[in-house]
């Protein structure tokens, strides 16, 4: 358990979501509550009308479809989707879009509570009948783990990673407030770093009426009228809620976007000391008001408001005003200094969840100084001592001035039984706006999704935010607040705050991203290459330095200068100090590309840059490397000079050109080669070829590298060369001397004198590296050489080349290419890690919610099957008799039909329990059983029926 400060009590309110009656998330409720909007709505009923005695066509269903969910987006299978309480669903979904309000990206939330409930399911028992739920057939154990609502907070946690305290809450209508005070003690007590806390409720079916008698808790006239005279009962509603939750110092840290301070809590029960078990108590009650306010550490005078629970009852609004009333008058004299109200007079009783949507009403209050209007209240209850105490009743809007000393807000719900829970919340405190660090990348906006549609509808409620608003901030909570999706794309802030499209949006796909680290060799190196990105990002600042450092101590060498841009230009030749000045960048951008998650699974070098790759492999430390590249260099300065060129020609048409001094130094492509030999056999040799119209280039290069001009130091080289390493990393490498992978101990002195001498091989070693799937190839280091390579391969599979620095007179600066860089290994479905590109980041702002793609699962009278249910398969894979029996079996446990003979069980949805019950119901089917190892070889309907012909089960049906 974590040690808490004891002064530590106050806790933030960092994020919100809610679905009620009218309102689909926290904007439209914050509107419908400023503006007084009434969200009860009439409701048709041909068997029943006003005509019949008691009978009230009135509901306040929650807003939207509750048929509707994105099943998908959580990994849920189709007969998941469908046997799953509605209520766990938008519970699921409600949690999602808390987070994210909160910045908070769900995956590994191993610090993380949640303490919730919902009411009981009548899901599954209204569906009784239905011929898709006769057709699922679910056992009584999966009915359990689908609909009771003692899964509720165990399902989030599964889908959203929460791994601290979670459990479910159960107390009623007070249900979501006693989950609020358990995760404000769980915080205080060390038990968690956050929170989450909340409630759902569905009435089904959401559109009907009810009955109401006289004295009774329903509304005879379909309003709810909390402490007016003319109340007469409550009418019930649907609605989830859920608030996100942090120690106060934590998220003052962590520059979150503070809603409220929750500065105290209290939860009690009124014992035996009422009348009967379903009446109220004024003792609990007042006992709960003077606890809160103990623990709150305020007076009545702090308070500017109190949310009721308020249920419109001639009996119970009384009782918790006398309650509200006589403990205030306790510690004051004061008089009509704090308004009180109840939602309940917009949205009705919302049973578990009432005490969270007062909760979220009282936080937005908060958030935008303004004090609701109470609607349905014409004048007060006559049991109630109004005139004398310290409340008041607000009809209209009322502004709530940021100087106001009165800063509080009390929050009450109270369950039949006799649990009673109060929050007590209060404006943040004051912080100073800090000027942020400005990142290479405060301009970039990455927006990913599941679907391409999602995808597109989230880019549209980017691009209808204000513009110039909040640029920074936008930026950072952007890249550090939200899930990295299948669908990914970039929006960029320009100079006027205007979102823009640059690149098109890309679908990563499925399955495992290999990524390959390319070193390039020398040639692409130049005065100041990487300087502008020293100057930019301090992380790499330090890593360049400690390169440096040990050149200059292990060395004796001082390569300042080429950083600096104080050398003279034709320093960068001296092959002495070009060898370990680019395998000082290369190993440092390495590392700068690891520090933001971008971890390579394989190595390849291009000459030179086979030392950066063995170092990128664990064969080499980095000091090793370094000094065997300053040795090697200063070896190589003191041969004769010599020339390389570049053709236009394979290897093969390059042999009449070789000989004695010529050589091939590198096959690059299948039409493209390196030749190395003396400065004047090279001259001529490019005379020749440009007569002939051949297309070359001369290299930057002072020496005739992998020819016979190398012969003199290859031993000398071999005895310089560090002992490789016994290697523990994962990452392999590939030689670009031998075209083929290697083992760390294949990299000895032998191997590095060879590769001085013999050709780089480069064109096979990337037919060796992985071409199917999807492969990502970043070019570590200046250039752009290697990235054109790979461009030119023929792959069967999604390749993507990334450049991370420019080349040698490029327009295009550092820093936009590594940005560039950055974006696009994020777009390949590498997950960056953005935060650490912030020295010091902005405070986060709400950003726009995610939009699920749903469709419809409901089973019952509506019947609704899915997307995918009764999809009808194409010609070519219309199923023979015995697919046909198999397709029905799927169909029987997935909830859908296949969509091909191909279509895998596990993308579609299934899981291993639903795959041993298939197991079970083929063997039931067919008399021979098909092994799970042979399954999961082949999950499709044509793997089983391959796997049941072998078995001879279509043999003793021929019979």
């Amino acid at each position: 358990m974590q040690q808490v400060n004891s002064n530590d009590r106050d806790i933030a309110l960092v994020g919100m979501a809610c679905r009620f009656p009218g309102a689909e998330d926290v904007e439209s409720w914050w509107h419908n509550l400023i503006n007084g909007v009434e969200s009860l709505v009439r409701v048709d009923n041909e068997q029943l009308d006003s005509a019949d005695a008691g009978y009230i066509p009135v509901a306040a269903p929650v807003a939207g479809d509750i048929s509707r969910f994105d099943a998908g987006f959580f990994g849920l299978s189709a007969r998941e989707a469908l046997l799953m309480d509605p209520q766990h669903r938008l519970f699921l979904e409600c949690a999602w879009h808390a987070l994210e309000n909160a910045g908070v990206t769900p995956g590994e939330l191993d610090d993380t509570g949640l303490f919730a409930g919902c009411s009981s399911s009548d899901y599954l028992r209204q569906a009784q009948g239905s011929a898709l739920l006769d057709k699922l057939n679910p056992s009584p154990f999966e009915r359990q783990i689908a609909s009771d609502k003692d899964y509720l907070t165990s399902r989030v946690a599964w889908h959203l990673g929460i791994g601290g305290p979670v459990c479910n809450v159960q107390a009623a209508c007070a249900t979501s407030l006693v989950a609020v005070y358990e995760a404000v003690h769980a915080l205080r007590s060390g038990r968690c770093n956050m929170a989450m806390a909340g409630a759902c409720t569905l009435r089904l079916p959401q559109h009907e009426g009810y009955f109401a008698q006289q004295g009774m808790v329903f509304s005879t006239d379909g309003h709810c009228r909390p402490f007016s005279a003319d109340a007469s009962g409550t009418v019930f509603g649907s609605g989830v809620g859920i608030v996100v939750l942090k120690r106060l110092s934590d998220a003052q840290a962590a520059g979150d976007d503070i809603i409220a301070v929750i500065k105290g809590v209290a939860m009690n029960n009124d014992g035996a000391r009422k009348v009967s078990f379903t009446t109220t108590s004024l003792h609990g009650q007042q006992r709960l008001l003077r606890q809160a306010m103990d623990d709150a550490r305020l007076a009545p005078e702090d308070f500017r408001a109190v949310e009721a629970h308020g249920t419109g009852t001639l009996a119970g609004d009384p009782i918790e005003f006398e309650a509200l009333n006589g403990v205030f008058r306790e510690r004051t004299t004061h008089r009509a200094f704090c308004a009180i109200g109840a939602v309940k007079a917009n949205v009705g009783h919302l049973e578990t969840c009432a005490g969270i949507a007062g909760l979220i009403k009282a936080a937005l209050q908060i958030k935008h100084g303004w004090l609701t209007p109470q609607i349905n209240f014409d004048s007060p209850n006559p049991e109630m001592a109004l005139a004398d105490s310290p409340f008041e009743f607000l009809c209209s809007a009322q502004r709530w001035d940021r100087d106001d000393p009165r800063n509080a807000i009390g929050v009450s719900a109270f369950g039949i039984g006799g649990t009673n829970a109060h929050v007590v919340l209060a404006r943040p405190p004051k912080t100073p706006q800090m000027r942020a660090a400005i990142a290479p990348l405060a301009t970039v906006v990455p927006i990913s999704a599941q679907s391409e549609q999602a995808w597109h509808r989230l880019v549209k409620r980017y691009q209808q935010r204000p513009c110039g608003e909040n640029d920074e901030r936008l930026a950072w909570s952007a890249q550090s607040g939200r899930k990295s999706l299948r669908y990914r794309g970039t929006l960029h802030i320009g100079e006027q705050g205007v979102l823009s499209m640059k690149e098109s949006m890309v679908d990563t796909g499925k399955g495992r991203l290999s990524v390959v680290f390319q070193f390039p060799g020398q040639g692409s190196q130049f005065i100041g290459m990487a300087s502008e990105l020293m100057a930019q990002d301090a992380t790499f600042k330090t890593l360049m330095n400690d390169k440096l450092q040990i050149l200059q101590t292990q060395a004796a060498l001082d390569l300042s200068p080429l950083f600096t841009g104080q050398a003279a230009p034709e320093t960068i030749n001296n092959t002495a100090l070009t060898q370990p000045a680019l395998i000082a960048v290369e190993i440092a951008v390495a590392e700068l590309l690891k520090h933001y998650g971008v971890e390579p699974d394989w190595v390849v070098g291009h000459s030179l840059g086979e030392i950066a790759a063995a170092w990128a492999a664990g064969v080499f430390s980095a000091q090793d490397a370094l000094v065997f590249a300053a040795r090697r260099g200063h070896l190589m300065a003191g041969l004769q000079p010599g020339a390389m060129l570049a053709v236009e020609l394979s290897a093969q048409q390059a042999q009449p050109w070789l000989g004695d001094r010529l050589s091939l130094a590198a096959e690059n492509s299948e039409n493209g080669c390196v030749l190395s030999g003396p400065v004047a056999a090279i001259r001529a040799c490019e005379g020749q070829m440009r007569d002939r119209g051949v297309r070359c280039k001369v290299l930057s290069v002072s020496h005739a590298f992998h020819s016979a001009l190398m012969d003199p130091i290859l031993d000398e080289l071999a005895s310089i060369a560090p002992p490789p390493r016994e290697s523990t990393s994962k990452v392999r490498y590939v030689s670009a001397l031998l075209a083929t992978e290697v083992a760390p101990a294949a990299l000895d002195a032998r191997y590095w004198s060879r590769h001085a001498r013999e050709p780089v091989d480069y064109h096979r070693a990337l037919q060796h590296l992985p071409r199917r799937g999807k492969t990502l190839f970043i070019e570590v280091g200046p250039g752009s050489t290697l990235t054109a390579l790979v461009a030119q391969l023929k792959s069967a599979g999604t390749v993507t080349a990334v450049r991370t620095l420019p080349r040698r007179d490029e327009a295009q600066s550092e820093t936009a290419v590594w940005i560039q860089a950055l974006q696009k290994i994020w777009r390949a479905s590498v997950n960056v890690n953005w935060r650490r590109l912030w020295q010091q980041p902005p405070s986060r702002i709400a950003l726009p919610m995610y939009p699920f793609d749903p469709a419809q699962w409901w089973l019952g009278e509506r019947d609704m099957q899915g997307p995918e249910a009764g999809r009808t398969s194409t010609t070519a894979d219309k199923p023979d008799p015995q697919m046909a029996r198999i397709w029905r079996i799927w169909g029987d446990v997935t909830g859908v039909n296949p969509d091909s003979n191909h279509c895998d069980f596990f993308d579609a949805g299934g899981q291993s329990l639903m795959a041993l019950r298939l197991m079970a119901l083929l063997e039931q089917e067919f008399g021979r059983s098909v092994g799970m190892a042979d399954f999961l070889k082949r999950p499709t309907p044509w793997g089983i029926k391959q796997q049941l012909d072998q078995a001879g089960a279509f043999e003793q049906e021929s019979h």
